[in-house]
């Protein structure tokens, strides 16, 4: 190769490197790396600072964390222990329930409201980090922020220095030995240093490719599209605002030079807003933004039906590629829209979003085992455990599937022709179905106890049970 092609090809790759140091979009392609090396420090930080902007300053952004946090979590997620045991389920479950009123460390919030601040974090940096520590009684769990997480400026470990790569020290193998993290220092001016036990510390993330080691903003393939849709808002807006703030165009006679003072008396003062010697009849008719002009000045305001049919279509598809870089469907995160598509094919929509909000939770499935671990092993009110003391299920909160009229017909035709089960049914309810059929029966005892006929249900064969038991007395 030639010289001149190569100082060509040296040229072309550092503009591209200050484009991407500079944040600007860049097409150069770059050679694929392994994936701790090119999810380096900055770029990582670089879309950690877009991702949290939008999601304070773009309402489309915080919708899908909204969602995300309702149907992955909900208000509730119930915990049944299946350990075989029944007396020690109950126990543990008692305990579990009393330590997760105030789990949450120092700020002591329940299991449930740190669920949800773990599901947003863990939205919009891609990442969630909780500490397992223990106080004088209860067992505890402490947030951590992403940016705690993070190289010291020191690498030396017992004497030695150590491969510390984004916050991870690595040993020889590649795996991860410690994490390090800092917190501000008593008087706020400096930066205390923790060595980390994995042990002790959950890291909640989708890695994407092999040996990746911390986790992306969801939003990170929108980022681009986000830039996007923010410029068309705000010139959008500056066009609203200039047609709301111009009322009137008035034009005036330009005076000459030598026009004396009792002239100008007489004709008021040359430019509105200026000291006035009297005011003109317009500002009292019309309390508004006034433009005056002379004769030789042309000033044209552009029309005020904006934005256009055009822009707003773009706008909506803007919209829509954000919602599918995320994995939620657009009609889920805009209802109003989904009266432009079929009635199948909206809810085709519902179930590919029921999809992924269980495909999180069942990624949250791990770090409640952890959470369950944790509370257990820190109880010596559970002591003695049985052998499976770690086996318990985990069920979701209410499917969005269940929001709509279509699917609750749709159940009980499968259940009556035995192609579901009620386990299917009350647990995309968020419900555990023993608990619900033993409730159901103490209810239909209470009410035979009190002689009450409020049981209408219906039997496998579609029949009213009550109607049925007077066809039997009438024979």
């Amino acid at each position: 190769m030639r010289l001149r092609d190569r100082l060509k090809r040296l040229v072309t790759g550092l503009r591209g490197l200050v484009q991407d140091t500079t944040g600007a979009r860049s097409t150069i392609y770059r050679p694929p790396r392994l994936a701790r090396d090119e999810l380096s420090y900055g770029n990582r930080q670089r879309m950690l600072g877009l991702s949290r902007f939008f999601a304070d300053e773009m309402p489309l952004v915080a919708r899908l964390a909204a969602l995300t946090e309702c149907y992955t979590v909900g208000d509730q997620v119930t915990i049944r222990p299946r350990s075989g045991e029944p007396e020690w389920d109950r126990r543990a479950l008692s305990m579990f329930s009393e330590a997760a009123k105030r789990i949450g460390f120092p700020e002591g919030q329940s299991l449930q409201t740190l669920l949800s601040e773990i599901v947003y974090n863990w939205f919009v940096d891609g990442e969630a980090w909780i500490l397992f520590i223990r106080d004088d009684r209860w067992p505890r769990l402490q947030l951590l922020d992403s940016v705690q997480i993070e190289t010291p400026p020191q690498q030396m470990v017992a004497g030695r220095r150590a491969l510390i790569v984004d916050g991870a020290e690595l040993d020889g193998a590649g795996r991860v030995a410690a994490w390090w993290a800092w917190q501000p220092s008593s008087d706020g001016r400096s930066r205390e240093w923790r060595r980390l036990d994995p042990l002790n510390l959950y890291h909640l993330y989708e890695p994407e490719r092999p040996g990746q080691l911390r986790g992306i903003p969801f939003l990170a393939p929108a980022l681009n599209v986000l830039h996007d849709l923010w410029d068309l808002q705000h010139y959008e807006m500056r066009s609203a605002r200039a047609h709301s703030m111009v009322a009137i165009h008035k034009q005036r006679k330009r005076k000459s030079a030598s026009a004396t003072l009792e002239e100008l008396y007489r004709a008021g003062p040359p430019i509105s807003g200026t000291s006035q010697i009297h005011k003109p009849l317009t500002d009292e008719a019309f309390p508004a933004e006034i433009i005056e002009t002379t004769p030789d000045e042309n000033v044209q305001l552009l029309q005020s039906n904006r934005p256009s049919l055009t822009t707003q279509e773009f706008w909506r598809f803007l919209m829509s590629q954000v919602c599918a870089a995320v994995g939620i469907p657009f009609q889920i995160a805009f209802p109003e829209h989904s009266a432009r598509i079929q009635g199948t094919a909206y809810r085709g929509q519902i179930a590919v979003a029921d999809a992924w909000f269980k495909a999180r939770f069942r990624a949250l499935i791990p770090m409640l085992r952890e959470f369950w671990r944790h509370v257990v092993v820190n109880s010596p009110g559970l002591i003695p455990r049985p052998e499976r003391w770690y086996e318990v299920e985990f069920i979701p909160p209410r499917s969005i599937i269940v929001d709509s009229g279509y699917a609750t017909e749709e159940a009980v035709t499968l259940l009556q022709h035995g192609l579901t089960t009620r386990e299917r049914l009350y647990g995309a309810r968020g419900l555990d179905w023993e608990e619900e059929l033993r409730q159901l029966a103490r209810e239909e005892a209470l009410i035979r106890e009190l002689g009450l006929t409020l049981n209408e249900r219906k039997t496998t064969n579609g029949q009213d049970d009550t109607e049925k038991g007077e066809d039997e007395t009438a024979e």
